[in-house]
C-alpha cells in the first residue's frame, strides 16, 4: 500500500540507457490519500524512465492525468516511454 500525503510525485524512476534493465514496478496493491492533496503516479526523470504499476487499486487520491513529463524540454523526456497503469 502507497499512502500519498503531500502533493506530487509517487515515483521518478531514472534510467539513461534503454539496455539497462531497472525500472520500478508495483503490482497489486493500493494506493491512497491520508491528506487533502493528489499526486500523479510519476515523471520521466530520463528519457528512458520505466515504472509500472500493475493490477493496482488506484484511489482518488492520484489526478486523473496520471503521469507528467517534469522538466520537458525539446521531448527530451517524452511521455511515450513506458509509466503504465493497468
Amino acid at each position: 500500500m502507497l499512502n500519498v500525503t503531500s502533493l506530487g510525485c509517487i515515483t521518478a524512476q531514472a534510467r539513461n540507457v534503454s539496455s539497462d534493465p531497472s525500472g520500478f514496478v508495483f503490482e497489486g496493491g493500493s494506493v491512497i490519500g491520508s491528506g487533502n492533496e493528489d499526486s500523479l503516479l510519476g515523471r520521466g526523470y530520463r528519457h528512458c524512465s520505466r515504472v509500472i504499476f500493475y493490477k493496482m487499486n488506484l484511489s482518488s487520491v492520484v489526478r486523473p492525468v496520471g503521469w507528467d513529463a517534469w522538466n520537458a524540454k525539446d521531448d527530451v523526456y517524452d511521455l511515450s516511454i513506458p509509466l503504465t497503469s493497468y
